[in-house]
């Protein structure tokens, strides 16, 4: 196993450049064959459904969420993964999970997410856009996040195992909340990008 490690994940003042890293990650990995991205936060469901991927689709599972995993010492039982939360069945496919097949041709040449973003929001919205709907794909199971969504995506905030939080964390909370309202601010009667405060400025 190869562990790639790099500090671009804050290159020119980003939060948490998680795209630029996975990027990275992808050249490094090489881009051939079947490719899963996938979340250190997610669990995936075993299952004895045949499961057989197609070349030209894109797979995100439903993901049920456990909120509080502090002193949690091993994974929840799948049996009882159904009692956490889920979130919406409609949500979009989201990069806690892609499986595709790198020659895929709506993939072009790389980088194939968008490495201009400051957080680890957003990019991920563009990448699955580019499959039509129709081979946007629910694989026959499901997955189980840890912890709560949308909070690390300036950096780790939530707490570790052992209760203890990073320095950082409430000023990373507050950034995300930061870029989240904005996000949702502009939803209404806005022309143009209304990602444009999560991006950064320049990519020089």
């Amino acid at each position: 196993m190869t562990c790639h490690r790099t500090d671009v994940f804050w290159a020119k003042k980003a939060k948490f450049n998680k795209w630029a890293a996975l990027e990275e990650g992808l050249d490094v990995i090489g881009r051939e064959g079947w490719i899963l991205i996938v979340d250190a936060d997610i669990a995936i469901q075993k299952t004895d459904h045949p499961f057989v991927p197609r070349i030209g689709c894109i797979y995100t599972p439903i993901r049920y969420v456990k909120q509080n995993i502090v002193g949690m010492t091993q994974i929840p039982d799948q049996k009882v993964w159904g009692k956490f939360h889920p979130l919406r069945l409609r949500e979009e496919f989201n990069g806690y999970f892609h499986l595709f097949h790198a020659s895929d041709p709506v993939l072009g040449p790389p980088p194939w997410h968008q490495t201009n973003w400051t957080w680890a929001g957003g990019a991920d919205t563009f990448f699955h856009r580019q499959w039509p709907d129709r081979l946007k794909v629910r694989p026959p199971f499901r997955c189980l996040h840890l912890g709560p969504c949308f909070t690390n995506w300036c950096g780790r905030a939530t707490p570790y195992i052992d209760g203890s939080v990073a320095p950082e964390a409430q000023d990373r909370i507050e950034q995300s909340k930061i870029l989240l309202r904005a996000r949702r601010d502009r939803k209404a009667g806005f022309h143009g990008d209304r990602y444009k405060g999560e991006r950064i400025d320049s990519e020089d």
